[in-house]
């Protein structure tokens, strides 16, 4: 008689769940195929330590922008066979004892220190979402805009000031958070800004798809991967970013976007996409099949691999 082996049963933790890369990468593998899959931030742990797990998969950043210290759990005594950390952010003092650490990007596993092995695990988006997307008329009105978590480090007035010299008629940053009410201030008397809010993941895929030039930088914060350039690729946007952090691993520059340097130099991209439309097309179209190469199935794929199961 044959046996079907129970499933391999894996605890995600995490601090919070608040919107971020960290809280996208575990919701993402919360469908890990043939595996019971329980995802809990730090104010639940206690009633999930005793529980037997066959991984726990620990979810970590820096505590502040310049410390390589990470966010650890205060207490963390969980019965499993092997404890996996997955640093989100793009350095840290990784000393947790874990069995692996998984980082997301090669500028990440460059600039951290760790106890054990670090293994490279890419972001992944659902690229279902955006396959179904049309191309925007190039006789349309051009659309600069960006995605943002409107937080501190991550936007800011100055980050946006250059934009006022780009020849378009619209400007839409969407996101909410601290700094919003302080852009709209800043901005109130340009009408070309719009900040619609908050988008829900779920509308990502169409408030993307109505921009042409996804234009980002953020105000200090470091990308380790960068989940908003990804998906703007796979909504065949053309994106000028600033070349910091995990930013240049994704984009292939002039072929798949474009990064740049100071202000002057994004100024110069935005102003000969703008005048041309085949440039703009071509660029879009090769963004999108690269970011449709980061498939859910892969992430899944290369967790599995770590965790060797």
């Amino acid at each position: 008689m044959l046996y079907k082996s129970s499933p391999k049963k894996l605890l995600q933790v995490i601090q919070s769940m608040i919107i971020g890369g960290a809280q996208k990468s575990a919701s993402s593998l919360m469908n890990l195929p043939g595996v019971e899959v329980e995802l809990v931030t730090y104010e639940q742990l206690d009633d999930y330590l005793t529980q037997p797990y066959d991984a726990i998969l620990l979810h970590v950043w820096c505590t502040s922008r310049d410390q390589a210290s990470m966010n650890w759990p205060p207490s963390f005594n969980c019965s499993s066979d092997q404890l996996v950390v997955f640093n989100h952010d793009w350095h840290g003092l990784l000393n947790f004892g874990a069995n692996k650490y998984v980082v997301p990007s090669r500028f990440a596993y460059e600039n951290s220190i760790a106890d054990s092995q670090i293994y490279i695990v890419p972001g992944a988006i659902d690229t279902e979402k955006y396959r179904s997307l049309r191309p925007r008329p190039a006789d349309k009105s051009i659309v600069v805009g960006r995605l943002s978590t409107m937080h501190s480090g991550k936007i800011s007035e100055e980050a946006l000031r250059f934009w006022q010299d780009i020849p378009v008629t619209c400007f839409s940053t969407g996101g909410d958070g601290s700094q919003r009410k302080g852009l709209e201030a800043a901005f109130q008397h340009d009408q070309r800004f719009r900040f619609p809010g908050l988008i829900q993941p779920r509308d990502v895929p169409q408030f993307l798809a109505n921009i042409d030039i996804f234009l980002y930088d953020t105000a200090g914060h470091v990308e380790s991967f960068c989940y908003a350039v990804l998906e703007a690729m796979a909504a065949g946007c053309v994106v000028v970013a600033r070349e910091r952090g995990a930013i240049s691993g994704l984009i292939k520059n002039g072929h798949t976007g474009f990064l740049y340097t100071s202000e002057k130099e994004a100024l110069s991209i935005c102003r000969y996409l703008i005048e041309h439309s085949d440039i703009r097309a071509s660029v879009g179209t090769k963004a999108r099949q690269y970011a449709f190469s980061y498939t859910l199935e892969c992430l899944w794929a290369n967790v599995l691999t770590v965790l060797e199961w």
